[in-house]
């Protein structure tokens, strides 16, 4: 699997792969304790490249993501980033669960618009290849 990379900061790493047309963001234990503005900002960027590289799905491993996203924040990113994604037409998001309990539920939380919208099929799993093989898996044409 060929993932280039294309954005890289303290709080996460965002790569493309070519192959299966997948942005990933790895978010990384920093060495400083993330702030609201960190995370905008890294969300800010993967925009820029989901506008940028049009992919079918994206990745997102928040296994060491360990920052709980407040009510406010989740309110945040629903609109200004789910939106985003549903104008990209992502297909598929595929999450690996934080390691933090309480981190992980404010994770589900924000992504309930998501499933809500009804246009983006969105699981939760505990490690990469669990993703890919959901990623891969062909859609059954109904």
């Amino acid at each position: 699997m060929m993932l280039q990379e294309l954005f890289n900061s303290d709080f996460c790493t965002i790569s493309f792969n070519k192959s299966q047309q997948n942005i990933q963001i790895a978010w990384q234990t920093p060495p400083v304790a993330i702030e609201n503005q960190d995370f905008k900002d890294s969300l800010s960027q993967l925009v820029l490249v989901i506008e940028a590289y049009q992919p079918v799905s994206l990745i997102i491993n928040a296994e060491y993501f360990n920052f709980t996203i407040e009510p406010e924040l989740q309110e945040w990113y629903q609109q200004n980033i789910i939106t985003k994604y549903l104008e990209a037409n992502i297909k598929k998001i595929g999450i690996i669960k934080p390691q933090d309990f309480v981190t992980g539920l404010s994770m589900e939380q924000m992504f309930k618009a998501v499933v809500s919208s009804g246009k983006i099929s969105l699981s939760f799993f505990n490690d990469i290849d669990a993703v890919n093989d959901w990623l891969n898996e062909q859609e059954i044409a109904a």
